[in-house]
C-alpha cells in the first residue's frame, strides 16, 4: 500500500496574476520510487501562504525528474511563499504579473470590477436563533467568493463555529430589471496548522451556504447547514441577509458596473 511522503524540490517558482487572482506554483526535482507528485496548500495567508510538494511511494526503481504545477486562488499578491520540505521550511519570492486583458481594460472598468469586500449578517426568524456572520471577498472576473464565517447562538445549546468559506456566484434574471445574485459556498473548519508538522489533515466540511441577494448586493435571504459538535447537521431556512459592510457605496458601484457589462 502506497504512503504519502513529503518531498524537497530542487527548484520552486511562484507567479501571481493580478487579473485572475491566481497564484501559480511550479516545483521540480528528482525522486526515486515516488508517483502522483503534486503541490498542496497547507495554510492560507495574505502575506506568506504555505505549501508542500507530496507524492506516493511506489515500487518503481530509478531516479526520475519531475515537474509539477498548480494554481491557487489568492485574495492579493503575497510577498513570498513558504514550501515545507524534509529539510525544513524554505521561502521563495513571488513574481507579480498582469495579463493583456487587464492592461487593455478601460480605467473605469479596472477600478470598479475586480475584488471587493462584502460583510453580511444572516439572522434567523424568532428569538435566540443562530446568527451567521460572513466576511467575504468577491472576485468578479472569476465569479468566486471566499472568506470566513462565524455561527453563534447565545441560547442553549450555545454555538461558536468558525468556518472558512469557498464558493461561487451567478446572476439570475427572470425578466428585465429583475436580477438576483445566487451565492453558494462550502465551509471548512479553521485550523492553525503548526510549522514542521508534516502533511496536514484532510478536512471535512462543517457548513454549507446558499444565499440569494438583491442586485445591489445588500439584502436577501439564505439557507444554510452547520455541523454540530455531536456530528449532526442542522439546517436553517428562510433566514434574513443584511449587509453590515462599511463599503455599501462600493457594493452599489460594483453592482451597477456589472449590470452594464452583462
Amino acid at each position: 500500500m502506497s504512503q504519502k511522503v513529503l518531498l524537497t524540490p530542487e527548484q520552486v517558482t511562484a507567479v501571481y496574476d493580478n487579473t485572475t487572482n491566481k497564484l501559480t506554483i511550479e516545483a521540480s526535482g528528482r525522486e526515486d520510487g515516488v508517483m502522483n507528485i503534486h503541490i498542496q496548500e497547507v495554510q492560507a495567508s495574505l502575506n506568506n501562504p504555505t505549501f508542500m510538494t507530496i507524492g506516493e511511494t511506489s515500487a518503481a526503481i530509478g531516479n526520475f525528474p519531475y515537474t509539477v504545477k498548480h494554481e491557487f486562488t489568492a485574495l492579493a499578491a503575497p510577498k513570498q511563499i513558504t514550501m515545507k520540505t524534509t529539510q525544513g521550511d524554505k521561502n521563495y519570492p513571488v513574481t507579480t504579473t498582469a495579463s493583456n486583458k487587464q492592461q487593455t481594460q478601460a480605467p473605469q472598468a479596472q477600478s470598479n470590477v475586480g475584488l471587493f469586500l462584502a460583510q453580511y449578517q444572516i439572522t434567523t426568524p424568532g428569538v435566540g436563533g443562530p446568527v451567521f456572520t460572513l466576511h467575504l471577498t468577491v472576485n468578479t472576473p472569476n465569479a468566486t467568493v471566499q472568506g470566513a464565517g462565524n455561527i453563534t447562538q447565545t441560547t442553549n445549546p450555545p454555538l461558536n463555529i468558525g468556518t472558512r468559506l469557498n464558493g461561487s456566484f451567478t446572476y439570475m434574471t427572470v425578466m428585465p430589471k429583475n436580477t438576483h445574485i445566487l451565492i453558494t459556498a462550502t465551509g471548512y473548519p479553521i485550523i492553525d496548522f503548526p510549522p514542521h508538522a508534516g502533511i496536514g489533515p484532510v478536512l471535512m466540511p462543517n457548513s454549507r451556504l446558499r444565499m440569494v441577494l438583491e442586485a445591489d448586493w445588500k439584502t436577501g435571504t439564505a439557507e444554510y447547514q452547520y455541523l454540530t459538535s455531536n456530528g449532526e447537521w442542522k439546517s436553517i431556512e428562510n433566514a434574513k441577509v443584511t449587509s453590515i459592510n462599511s463599503q455599501n457605496n462600493l457594493l452599489a458601484q460594483c453592482a451597477s458596473t456589472l449590470e452594464e457589462t452583462e
